[in-house]
């Protein structure tokens, strides 16, 4: 069954001092797994990418540093990061107020896969530096984290999706893939197990694989922007 979350609203574990974990997926997925991390002003968060995975982290509120791969990076609003497997890392936030990381881990620690991954150790880049591609047929802007054209690997594919007011995704679902969907900007109204939903900033919509949704900007929003992950990468789409 699809869910439609508040970052905000769900359950938290302290993990460290001045860090707790939430978690998107709740163990209702094949093929990722996604947790929010609340990090404090001066809080660390240190960890390792499981083996046989990719780890994808992106900044939903205020700002870290991740120290991965032998160098620091700083990550404002809206950074993403792509890790290799078995890569340490350290998150600490920076800002003034606790930042908000979204991890997402490609496959689940321990789940069996032959995909190949990411292998560029770190790839840091702030949304502005994504590499971009316009498509004005179907009026919307992709900004790529990982793909071919970005962070390539076969266990994930991610992007940040701008949408003008009228822009369409129809029905459909996607038989091999899980998808995930983070709002960042304006408002979406989603078609979820044949209802509409208003997704907002700071909410996330999740997606098994099979589970049918469109997407298009809700009445009064003139354009909106969300990240979006497909994982795997190879996926195909039936449109209703």
């Amino acid at each position: 069954m699809a869910r439609v979350l508040d970052l905000a609203g769900l359950p938290r574990e302290g993990v460290a001092a001045g860090v707790a974990r939430s978690s998107l997926t709740a163990g209702e997925t094949q093929w990722m797994d996604a947790e929010a991390l609340a990090i404090s002003p001066g809080a660390s968060i240190g960890g390792h990418v499981p083996d046989g995975s990719d780890a994808y982290f992106f900044v939903v509120e205020g700002a870290v540093s991740l120290d991965a791969a032998g160098q620091t990076h700083t990550l404002p609003l809206q950074a993403s990061a792509v890790l290799q497997e078995r890569t340490e890392f350290t998150l600490t936030g920076t800002a003034r107020s606790e930042s908000l990381v979204l991890q997402v881990v490609a496959p689940p620690k321990g789940a069996p896969s032959k995909l190949a991954g990411f292998a560029g150790g770190a790839w840091v880049r702030e949304r502005r530096e994504l590499p971009r591609v316009d498509i004005p047929e179907q009026k919307k802007v992709r900004f790529y984290i990982a793909s071919k054209d970005a962070a390539a690997s076969d266990r994930g594919h991610a992007m940040i999706v701008h949408y003008e007011k009228d822009t369409l995704t129809p029905l459909h679902y996607h038989p091999d893939a899980e998808s995930m969907f983070v709002l960042l900007d304006g408002e979406i109204r989603f078609v979820v197990d044949g209802r509409e939903v208003i997704v907002r900033p700071g909410q996330a919509a999740v997606f098994r694989a099979g589970d049918r949704h469109s997407l298009r900007c809700a009445e009064g929003t003139t354009t909106a922007s969300f990240l979006e992950f497909h994982i795997p990468a190879a996926f195909s789409t039936v449109k209703e």
